[in-house]
């Protein structure tokens, strides 16, 4: 069993999602972690990024996925994301993302709010 991971982390942009109209409108500080589990074996041995992924391609399918938006729901958010990585990347195994969005509008202080999703193949 391949145990292989790359991984982005915090990924940090300002993202216009939200259930609030205030929070579509004004936009809140967001981060997401993206996780692939691929067999990277190949590319260790032989020093060859054609044998890997390349970050810069996993980076930008995210941020358009985001543009993309709005989404109401962090959930929905890592949903396409994973969709997403899952279709450009037929090597990848398993996509795990972390959607944070910071100050959520929850009626209190709350720092961040996170979601986790894990999606296989």
């Amino acid at each position: 069993m391949i145990k292989d991971r790359l991984r982005l982390s915090n990924i940090t942009f300002y993202g216009y999602h939200g259930v609030h109209e205030h929070e579509r409108e004004f936009g809140r500080p967001m981060a997401l972690d993206v996780e692939l589990t691929l067999d990277l074996s190949e590319a260790g041995r032989t020093d060859n990024l054609e044998q890997g992924l390349d970050y810069s391609e996993v980076y930008k399918i995210v941020r358009e996925t985001e543009a993309a938006g709005p989404y109401k729901l962090l959930e929905a958010l890592a949903e396409a994301v994973a969709r997403q990585l899952l279709a450009a990347f037929p090597q990848v195994r398993e996509v795990l993302i972390r959607a944070r969005k910071k100050e959520p509008s929850v009626g209190g202080w709350v720092e961040q709010a996170e979601v986790e999703i894990t999606r296989t193949r």
